[in-house]
């Protein structure tokens, strides 16, 4: 797979950069190396869902924040945040950063395997109305919605990362700050 040989940076808990590696070893030694995601609103204060494609490894046709990316080696935050925006959307979109970078550690299986993503993750902004255009190798679909009809989606138990459960109050946060502008 062609994702998992994209080559990442490692930084230390500082996010310092230490070192290089795939996306694939890093997630299998536990390297720590940086991710993002991209939280995208339109001018109503909903917030852009993606159910992910059935394709994907982890979490297949489970919703997900706007979208999500690791960082390529060399790469800004930023410049992944449009490159995700534009990859996986079809849109062209200016992004800001809505959080402070956080170490995030989770463990799980794919496949038999152990996964260790130890990353250090920002959270950035965008704003578009739509329409996308979404990649269906990442992408299953993308809807927009209300803070209450996501928090009614997780009551009713539907599928959602493990990640965006993680980041589910900043994105609160994030879009009740907005509205009160």
């Amino acid at each position: 797979m062609q994702d998992e040989e994209e080559m990442v940076d490692v930084v230390d808990e500082n996010n310092e950069v230490v070192g290089k590696s795939s996306r694939k070893e890093a997630h299998v030694r536990g390297h720590i190396h940086r991710a993002l995601s991209v939280l995208i609103l339109n001018s109503k204060g909903q917030i852009l869902l993606q159910k992910r494609s059935a394709n994907k490894s982890v979490h297949p046709l489970a919703w997900d924040l706007s979208t999500s990316e690791h960082l390529l080696s060399g790469e800004s935050y930023e410049e992944a945040g449009v490159r995700s925006v534009k990859e996986e959307l079809g849109v062209e979109a200016s992004v800001i950063t809505a959080t402070e970078a956080t170490l995030q550690r989770r463990e799980y299986q794919v496949g038999g395997k152990t996964v260790y993503e130890n990353e250090i993750v920002l959270m950035l902004r965008a704003e578009h109305e739509g329409p996308f255009k979404v990649d269906p190798a990442e992408v299953h679909s993308a809807e927009f919605f209300t803070v209450e009809e996501i928090e009614k989606k997780i009551r009713d138990k539907e599928e959602f990362t493990i990640w965006f459960l993680d980041e589910w109050e900043n994105v609160k946060k994030i879009t009740s700050v907005r509205e009160a502008k």
